[in-house]
Order: structure tokens, then sequence, then C-alpha cells
């Protein structure tokens, strides 16, 4: 086992970071002035009171000893967590499904991660958490990449790079800025107990990307209030919500094709298990291939027919098929369907609810219809196609149980 610190070697460290900024400063000055501002800048790059990984590295502690005890120490002291810039982190092989890294608890904290990569092989069917994040206040992580070298392109082994559960208190504003995944089953995960405390306040900055990754960003009954963008590239389902609210987002979904990276029936898949799933805005871009053999995006139901019906509402979408984009599979752009619990499409009538749903864009459908659906909703259900959308006149959709609305 290695040592873990303790709480009074946290103070010591902190007051290190300090002092060697302090005491510093006299010769800092000194270089300045004969050099000039900009080495100042160059050199005075500690923050006061900041913790830097590379204070906790012993003889004989590895990477993922060393993090350890850096993340034992951020999340007791809190404030500004600094990796060491551009390292790649041997984080060694996971064969179990443990969380690698549990960061609870902490309020108004930054981990920088300076251009940092976490590297992890994931031996053996399992599946398992790198960050497992809960019960914080204001958390950024920035300028932080991971990739798992063990990934096999499915859904069920490998690693999850940022998992945020409520757990016993609200998980409230995380901002994800210049973070990057590859080669992982999940690159952002929220989740948490249907009805318990949420995850509430997700910002991700439009230069986060997933690479080959099976889900880009899935929301499972948890994540309201998620803004921002990201992209992802060869990646399975770049989007999953469900029983979540107020999203506002912009994806850019680039696959190569076959052979490239996982795909998934649906890259977008906006779906209802029971609880709603309601004001979402998505702006989806496609460029590449189509690699999904059913649809770019999916609004779907799937719960107990016998118990009540769910919802999905207020949804607007605008999907963008890139000049040049490639349709292999022929792929619908929107598809509305509902399943039974063990996985079969309903055909006939359904009391599950679709409201207030509207669709713009450039959808450029190939030899299949663009929107298409073989359910028959037994509430009246009206699809907006907003003004300027190509690709949606009345051949080219296939949803008799849907009423379409142009204005």
């Amino acid at each position: 086992m290695y040592r873990k610190t303790l709480p009074h070697d946290i103070a010591a460290i902190a007051r290190r970071s300090f002092l060697a900024t302090v005491l510093a400063a006299p010769a800092l000055l000194l270089a300045s002035s004969c050099r000039g501002a900009a080495t100042t800048i160059a050199q005075a790059d500690r923050q006061a009171g900041a913790l830097y990984v590379a204070d906790f590295r012993r003889r004989g502690l590895s990477d993922r000893q060393v993090l350890a005890n850096a993340f034992q120490a951020w999340v007791e002291h809190g404030g500004t967590l600094h990796l060491e810039p551009n390292r790649r982190y041997n984080l060694g092989i996971q064969a179990t499904t443990d969380h690698v890294f549990q960061l609870f608890w902490m309020q108004d904290a930054t981990l920088a991660g300076n251009g940092a990569t976490l590297v992890i092989q994931t031996r053996g069917e399992v599946t398992y958490n790198l960050f497992y994040l809960a019960h914080y206040r204001n958390l950024r992580i920035e300028n932080l990449s991971a990739v798992d070298t063990g990934f096999r392109d499915t859904s069920d082994t490998g690693a999850k790079f940022i998992v945020v559960d409520a757990g016993q208190r609200d998980s409230v504003d995380i901002t994800l800025d210049n973070v990057a995944g590859e080669r992982l089953v999940s690159f952002i995960q929220l989740q948490g107990r249907p009805g318990g405390p949420r995850v509430r306040g997700v910002r991700i900055m439009p230069n986060c990307r997933a690479t080959r990754v099976f889900y880009g960003l899935a929301c499972l009954n948890q994540g309201d209030d998620v803004s921002g963008g990201f992209s992802t590239h060869n990646s399975g389902r770049s989007y999953f919500p469900y029983g979540v609210r107020n999203h506002s987002l912009d994806i850019r979904v680039h696959h190569q094709g076959a052979g490239y990276g996982p795909a998934a029936e649906t890259a977008i898949l906006i779906k209802c298990y029971g609880p709603t799933t309601s004001r979402i805005r998505l702006h989806a871009e496609f460029s590449g291939t189509l690699a999904s053999g059913g649809s770019c995006v999916t609004l779907e139901h799937q719960h107990d027919p016998a118990g009540s019906p769910s919802i999905i509402e207020d949804i607007d979408l605008r999907i963008t098929i890139a000049p040049g984009t490639t349709d292999p599979n022929n792929s619908h752009r929107v598809a509305l369907r509902t399943l039974t619990p063990a996985d079969r499409e309903e055909t006939g009538r359904t009391r599950n609810i679709w409201r207030r749903i509207r669709i713009a864009g450039i959808l450029r459908p190939g030899r299949a219809p663009a929107i298409f659906s073989h359910a028959n909703p037994v509430a009246p259900a009206e699809i907006m196609i907003a003004p300027g959308t190509s690709g949606a006149e009345p051949d080219r959709i296939a949803a008799p149980g849907f009423r379409f609305r142009r204005g």
C-alpha cells in the first residue's frame, strides 16, 4: 500500500507552495529588471495557495499513487490543483469495477490539467469510473484528456471518464473546458437516483471533444440545466438523455464509417423510460459518414405499457447534414418510436406522448424517408416543421400516426 497524505501533510504542502511563491518574488523582480517583464510572467507561474501534483511525488510511488495523494489533498484543501504540464500519467491496468478516483464534497474548486493525459488500460469485461464526482458546488475541470488503451468499441467494457452523481445532495455547477476523451465507454455521464437529489448546472465548452467513445454525453434520469456543446469523432451514441429537462446544446458528429469506431443504431437518442424528458434544444451537425443503421436522431419511449404514459415534450431539433456526407445505411434523419420493456417496437396504438416537437435544418435525405415512425399515438401528436427546413417535404415523411404543421 502507498502512504496516504494526512491532514498535517496537506497543510505543509500548501505552506510550501505559498512560501515558494513568496520567497521567489525578489529573484523574479531582479530577473525582470535584467530581462524584461515577459520573463517574470513565464517564471512566476505558481499560484499562492494552490496545490501542485509535482509536490506529491515520492520515490517509489507510481503515477496513480501520486495522483491519489494529490486528489486527497485537494478534497481536503480545496482551491486549485495543478497537474504537471503535458504529462502522460500512466494509471496502469484496471481489471475491476472500482472507481479509480472518487472526489466528493468539492466546493469552488478547479482541476487544472495543463494539457496532461490520463492513460489507463482496461483488462477483462469490466466498466468503471475514472473520475467519480458527487456533492460538489462550483467545480471546474480544464485542459485535461483521458484515454483507455484497452477499449473494445463496445458499451460494456472500458472506462467512463467523468461520471457525476447526485448521491446525498444536489451536485450543482460544473464546467468542463477543453476536456477530451478517447477510447471510452462514456466521455461524460450524469447519473443518480430518480426522485432524489439532482445533478444540475452542467456547462460544456465547445472545445470539449470525444474520439472513439461509445457514449459522448449520457444523462441517465439525471442532469438538468445542461448547456454548451462538444464534438464527437468516430463515436457510437453522441448524446443520450432521458428523464431530464433544460438542455441547450450544439453537437458536432463526425464519423468515418465502419471500422473506425463504435456505431449505434441511432447517433442521438432522446428517450423516456418513465420520468418526463422535456425542454431540449439541440443543434446537431453531421459530417463524414452517417454510421448509424437506423436514424441520426430518435425520440423514443420505453416502459411498461400497463403503467402511466410517458412524455417527451418541448423538443427543438435543428439537424444539419453537411455537404458531401455519405449515407451507406439509408438512415432516417428523425425517427419516433415506442418500445416495450423487452425491446420490441410497438406498431399499434400507444398512450405515450410526444408533444411540442419542432424540427428544422438541412436534412439532405437519402433513399429512406427523412422522418419516420410506426407509432400511432392515442393523444394527438403534432410536429412542427420550421420555415426554411429542407428535406422534410411531405413526400419525405412516413409517419402516418403524426400530424405535421409548417410555419
